[in-house]
């Protein structure tokens, strides 16, 4: 998982109105594009955005937006014994979450990260970047190779300079390996949780904890906290969001309709900074595309 503050790369959550949405073009920096419900249908745009282009970015996007959450603070699950008691059983352990927030919000208060402008990393550590992504585990000159399938142009590179860069990565940009365990989603479908109010990042950094959650992108006064709880558990989120004072909405995410890319950042930095020219660069020339079909497959 690489470190998108390091980065100066912002998690950029936009929720577009599908009347309004017309074609498949999308601006640079784009990870994601996918159907939800409202329960009117919707599209919902995930960009990983320079912060000083978030402004650009967001302008950039066809239709009507009904919401926006830039994630100034990004987290992904980890567990917490504070957040989750297990239970032991013969064939394995049973994560029981908490019931009250309260409780243990006290431990989560602090500022929202504020990002800065950074400066891009060096080309090479992109493109080891951009193989990281799709296999962690992937050899240094097969990311190399496949990074060129899609950029000819790219100068050659010494397994010794690869090496290199790469110990820079592990140094500076790179916080480890995490697997993100999905459910059938014809069982648990994937929800998005959006939250506003004073209390939404102290919500946000407690909610996503808890098992089932994936990630979370927060704000000053608002966050968007994605994953697939129980169906048993969304009373007692919703009820923990109102004792918060925080407006809470579920969106719940198609399970079919979706696409996914790994841009190639190393096109985007140019002279030292992060450059955005939606014209010369478009989602459908920057971006390799990651099929997700085991997601249906896991839902039948």
């Amino acid at each position: 998982m690489l470190n998108y503050q390091k980065l100066g790369l912002i998690p950029t959550f936009v929720i577009l109105d599908s009347k309004e949405y017309e074609g498949d073009s999308l601006p640079p920096y784009t990870i994601s594009i996918r159907r939800i419900y409202l329960p009117e249908p919707a599209i919902l745009i995930i960009g990983l955005v320079p912060f000083e282009h978030i402004d650009n970015y967001i302008s950039t996007l066809p239709g009507r937006k009904r919401d926006i959450i830039k994630g100034y603070e990004y987290q992904r699950w980890i567990y917490d014994d504070n957040l989750i008691q297990v239970e032991r059983i013969s064939k394995g352990i049973i994560l029981k979450p908490i019931e009250n927030f309260e409780d243990r919000m006290y431990h989560f208060f602090g500022p929202v990260f504020q990002p800065q402008k950074q400066r891009p990393p060096h080309w090479v550590e992109l493109v080891i970047m951009f193989g990281k992504q799709i296999d962690p585990f992937i050899p240094l000159t097969k990311a190399y190779r496949l990074a060129l399938k899609y950029d000819s142009s790219l100068p050659r590179i010494s397994k010794q300079s690869l090496s290199y860069h790469n110990q820079i990565i592990k140094r500076k940009y790179w916080l480890g390996n995490r697997a993100t365990i999905f459910r059938p989603m014809n069982l648990t479908p994937v929800s998005a949780f959006i939250v506003k109010g004073k209390y939404a990042p102290v919500f946000a950094r407690i909610l996503v904890r808890m098992p089932g959650f994936f990630s979370a992108m927060i704000e000053q006064d608002k966050a968007v906290i994605i994953g697939q709880p129980d169906c048993g558990y969304i009373e007692t989120i919703y009820r923990n969001a109102y004792s918060f004072n925080l407006e809470i909405r579920q969106v719940l995410l198609s399970s079919n309709d979706m696409r996914s890319w790994i841009p190639r950042l190393w096109k985007f930095a140019k002279n030292k900074r992060w450059i955005f020219n939606e014209k010369e660069e478009s989602i459908r020339n920057t971006a390799s595309i990651r099929c997700l079909q085991h997601f249906n497959s896991n839902s039948r």
